[in-house]
């Protein structure tokens, strides 16, 4: 299927979009043997597809009046808010309280199911988002311990991760996270994109590095030649 928020086509069988890392599914659940919950949440994923974010969550706030137990169902939910968050338009007060909301259901799933690594893996995104990246680091960290090797979500967190830490300065762990998430898969697409952002702005920071200290000693010179000029 198509992700809703970049448009790539995803193989069917994915949980999350293979280039921007979204949620493109609708997390497995106990509860859809009910008849009537299950049409509500096969509405609420056609809305979802369609991109008709709002009245996808219209559609889940019913199914969770039945069943408020349901971690699957907040965890959409706060998936939802998070695409909501990338509409266009928003102030950024806007964004960080659409967020704020994702964030609480998909707190409340952890509190339903505290080893459900779909529920940390979305807290952290959202956390990352909102640019508290210490709370992501945590989030993407329980994510790592909880996942086996081939989980797709042990990817993403490393690369995530490898993200936070170095919005926070520290350069030589989001490499070691970069290698870890390839380490699992060489061929990810979302974690190939990451590390080689990640390359790029660092070489392009120490090429500024390097011309700035070049203008620098330029500089000096100019000075120590103009100084001797004037003495002459």
């Amino acid at each position: 299927m198509n992700c809703p928020l970049c448009g790539t086509f995803n193989n069917n069988e994915l949980d999350l979009c293979n280039q921007c890392g979204r949620p493109i599914r609708f997390g497995a659940s106990g509860f859809l043997d009910n008849e009537l919950l299950s049409k509500i949440s096969q509405i609420a994923q056609h809305n979802f597809r369609q991109g008709n974010f709002h009245q996808a969550i219209k559609d889940i706030n019913e199914y969770i009046e039945i069943e408020d137990s349901d971690p699957a169902a907040y965890i959409f939910r706060g998936k939802l808010y998070d695409y909501l968050a990338h509409g266009p338009d928003l102030s950024n007060r806007e964004v960080r309280n659409i967020l704020t909301q994702g964030i609480e259901d998909f707190s409340h799933a952890i509190f339903l199911d505290p080893d459900n690594t779909i529920a940390y893996y979305n807290r952290g995104n959202a956390f990352l988002a909102r640019t508290d990246f210490d709370f992501a680091l945590d989030d993407f960290s329980k994510v790592i311990s909880l996942s086996s090797d081939n989980e797709l979500n042990k990817v993403m967190a490393y690369s995530l991760s490898a993200f936070a830490y170095e919005k926070l300065g520290d350069l030589d762990q989001a490499m070691i996270d970069h290698e870890n998430a390839l380490e699992i898969d060489s061929t990810n697409e979302f974690a190939i994109l990451l590390r080689d952002d990640y390359l790029r702005r660092t070489k392009q920071s120490q090429i500024t590095i390097k011309n700035l200290i070049a203008s620098g000693v330029i500089l000096i010179f100019v000075m120590i030649f103009f100084y001797f000029m004037i003495r002459s």
